[in-house]
């Protein structure tokens, strides 16, 4: 993924870091698990976390999105079209701002 090799200099310890190494990911339940496994053989330490795995299957998307942002992890899913729209509506009537979702 393009991701894993965008780096900046952090300001506070002066070290180079890279955003695959911060960034803490949800993949959704219809997000194929090829995709995971290879993400996992190529970085074996990327902290991702599978909504079967977290015991979240079968979760709305509105409640995903809350659980997602409330454990500061970016969604990764097939289905963005509803996603995107759950996400809006989320930000416009609470005004709460979360990391966004992927696909």
């Amino acid at each position: 993924m393009a991701f894993a090799n965008v780096c900046w200099l952090d300001g506070q310890t002066g070290h180079k870091r890279r955003l695959a190494d911060i960034v803490r990911w949800l993949a959704d339940e219809n997000l194929n698990n090829d995709i995971v496994r290879r993400l996992l053989r190529r970085k074996p330490d990327l902290d991702i976390v599978r909504v079967q795995d977290a015991g979240l299957s079968g979760m709305d998307d509105p409640s995903l999105l809350s659980w997602a942002a409330a454990q500061d992890r970016v969604l990764i899913t097939h289905d963005i079209s509803a996603m995107t729209a759950y996400a809006y509506r989320r930000m416009a009537s609470s005004g709460e701002s979360f990391r966004s979702c992927y696909r």
